[in-house]
């Protein structure tokens, strides 16, 4: 298995089960994986360490070994206190160069990214006193912002997604893919997601048709919201559920959405969430000018 594989499929078990560890605050891996190029082969007597973090003051550090994916995980759990500062990491040679250099953005880091990006629609949303509709807030907020007369608004909530600058074609490119690593996400999903009911041939309708009918009509920038958060959830499922094989043949789609959105590289994804919060100082005015000039928000 490539280095890359079983890290994906480390980032799906936390995504699956770490969360459940009380106090829970985020995962890194440790030992040679930390320490090998994406390229190379995991050696099949090495096993896959992950570190879980918690704030829990109870929190006694351990370890335990399951198999997962196809590979065999040792997860130890990390008190923060022993990562709560740089001078602290520095001070622990196994720790320090776990840190070295950056990994690019799990499909969880991604999600952590694009659901408080999309929050910005649901503040306007409200302060229009309209729904804030999860799959179609892009198209909900566009049809708020030209009804106050403010549509330069929703291009800028656009360019915050990373998507304003995508034609029809490209995202329909993106679609394919999503929808092809959805129907393999769909076909073996086992581990219990919080989202497992949207993978699965049920919810397709909903997740590919819906979007596919966006773009086809031309709202297509309004359909990566969901598109986006769809693709990350199929490789998460993917990497905990499917053959290393699988997994290798349906992560390019994902990193060449990751890279239209901006959001390629960890230093990418850091620069884009700064974005969104310099424009929170913004979207306060635009919310309460929305506000103002709602009636019935004031009857």
């Amino acid at each position: 298995m490539l280095a890359s594989d079983a890290r994906a499929v480390a980032a799906g078990w936390v995504a699956g089960h770490a969360a459940e560890v009380p106090g829970y605050l985020g995962a890194l891996l440790g030992g040679s994986l930390a320490w090998l190029p994406d390229d190379a082969e995991l050696p099949a007597t090495s096993d896959v360490d992950v570190m879980v973090v918690t704030d829990d003051p109870g929190a006694i550090a351990g370890r335990s070994k399951r198999r997962h994916g196809g590979v065999l995980l040792e997860a130890t759990v990390l008190p923060w206190r022993q990562l709560g500062s740089p001078e602290r990491v520095l001070a622990s040679y196994h720790l320090a160069g776990l840190f070295r250099t950056p990994a690019a953005p799990s499909p969880a880091q991604a999600m952590c990214w694009l659901f408080p990006t999309g929050v910005t629609t649901h503040v306007l949303l409200t302060a229009g006193l309209r729904n804030p509709t999860v799959r179609l807030r892009y198209l909900a907020v566009r049809d708020l912002l030209d009804d106050y007369g403010r549509p330069e608004l929703h291009e800028e909530l656009l360019a915050l997604l990373g998507c304003a600058h995508l034609g029809r074609e490209r995202v329909g490119e993106h679609l394919a893919a999503m929808a092809a690593a959805f129907d393999a996400a769909a076909a073996v999903a086992r581990t219990p997601f919080p989202f497992a009911s949207d993978i699965s041939p049920d919810a397709r309708p909903v997740a590919v048709d819906g979007s596919r009918a966006l773009v086809e009509r031309g709202d297509h920038r309004e359909a990566v919201f969901w598109i986006a958060v769809t693709a990350a959830r199929c490789q998460l499922v993917l990497a905990a559920d499917a053959p290393e094989a699988a997994v290798a043949r349906h992560r390019p789609g994902f990193e060449a959405l990751l890279a239209d959105l901006g959001i390629a590289a960890p230093a990418g994804l850091a620069r884009r969430a700064q974005a969104v919060r310099d424009f929170l100082p913004r979207l306060d005015q635009a919310a309460e000018a929305v506000m103002a000039a709602n009636p019935a928000v004031h009857g």
